[in-house]
């Protein structure tokens, strides 16, 4: 009885999840169950598919719904934004930079306070995504003649 299970989409890019599946195989089980990192790593998979195919709203409402940012500046983005409908790379880009300028807020104020800060859990994990994100929306684009 293997503790792995391999998934191969039509784009051959494997992703191989560790977990406990018993004798069923099953795929569910295997993420329900599956290690903190084979979860991370999927998950980011996931984001990394979607955002790469246009589908920023599930992404922008994860984010939105974190506590990455205080309730009222969320509030504000989502007046800006949205939180249906179509999101294009500029509405993205609006949730990415005001997340990062909350936590950048956040960690000003415990250093101030002479107070440890670090993100933990969901927050740490989609934040390390909006650093990303931004980075690759800053990157110059150098077009073809």
């Amino acid at each position: 009885m293997s503790n792995e299970i391999t998934v191969i989409d039509v784009n051959s890019t494997e992703i191989t999840i560790s977990a406990k599946t018993g004798k069923t195989g099953s795929l569910a089980k295997a993420i329900a169950f599956a290690d903190r990192a084979s979860r991370l790593d999927l998950s980011k998979r996931i984001y990394h598919s979607q955002l790469s195919n246009g589908m920023y709203r599930p992404f922008i409402n994860d984010v939105l719904s974190s506590n990455l940012m205080p309730k009222a500046v969320s509030e504000l983005v989502q007046t800006i934004v949205g939180v249906t409908g179509p999101a294009d790379k500029a509405k993205l880009a609006t949730v990415c930079e005001h997340a990062a300028a909350a936590v950048r807020v956040k960690e000003s104020k415990a250093r101030a306070a002479n107070k440890d800060f670090a993100l933990k859990g969901q927050n740490e994990f989609l934040f390390g995504l909006v650093q990303r994100i931004l980075t690759d929306l800053q990157a110059p684009v150098v077009e073809a003649q």
